[in-house]
């Protein structure tokens, strides 16, 4: 499942309104969260989070806003952005 969400979104360090595409991730299809990508709990919520490395479970993440690091349960994050390039600084 694809939503089409206006989400707030950092750009040049600014947090700005972008219209993204997230996809729903489904662990029973085995949607795949790599490295690099663009994840949240929801679908244009806050925050989103790059993932930076995945082991056992759990994903080592960087929040957008505040740079800082967090490792979270892989059920945690439910959506992947679509467009990355939405958040280009």
């Amino acid at each position: 499942m694809v939503q089409n969400i206006s989400s707030l979104v950092q750009k040049g360090g600014e947090a700005v309104m972008a219209n993204v595409e997230w996809l729903f991730i489904d662990r029973a299809s085995r949607a795949a969260i790599n490295p690099g990508d663009f994840v949240s709990a929801e679908a244009g919520g806050l925050p989103i989070y790059q993932v930076v490395d995945i082991a056992d479970g759990r994903v080592w993440v960087r929040d957008e806003a505040t740079h800082r690091d967090h490792i979270l349960p892989v059920d945690h994050l439910r959506w992947r952005m679509l467009q990355p390039h939405a958040l280009a600084h």
